[in-house]
């Protein structure tokens, strides 16, 4: 069915252990209201819904893009989107374990 590698995966505390954290691309899958009430830094606000016709205007191909959603269903399910359109994506799961700054657009 989905030709999705579930190895793929990462717990924020292993991204954590990345380089350089600020400098990733992270795509936040959830609603906008979601989003405006809090997200990542560096995040770009891509709904699940509109994610396969906007995919190509927001995100850069030759990036690793971090993955998350409302639930880990819903940024697994993502990824798999973006796979297919050819980008290199990863799941983080939710925002909930996330021990940095978020940002509210309130």
């Amino acid at each position: 069915m989905f030709a999705f590698d579930l190895r793929r995966q990462l717990r924020v505390r292993e991204l954590r252990r990345c380089d350089k954290i600020a400098d990733q691309l992270f795509v936040d899958v959830r609603k906008v209201s979601d989003y405006q009430l809090r997200h990542l830094p560096s995040a770009v606000s891509l709904p699940l819904d509109l994610l396969e016709d906007h995919a190509s205007a927001l995100l850069d191909p030759s990036r690793i893009l971090y993955v998350y959603g409302r639930n880990r269903t819903q940024a697994l399910l993502a990824c798999v989107i973006l796979q297919d359109l050819g980008y290199q994506a990863v799941s983080i799961g939710t925002m909930r374990a996330w021990p940095y700054d978020t940002i509210t657009s309130w």
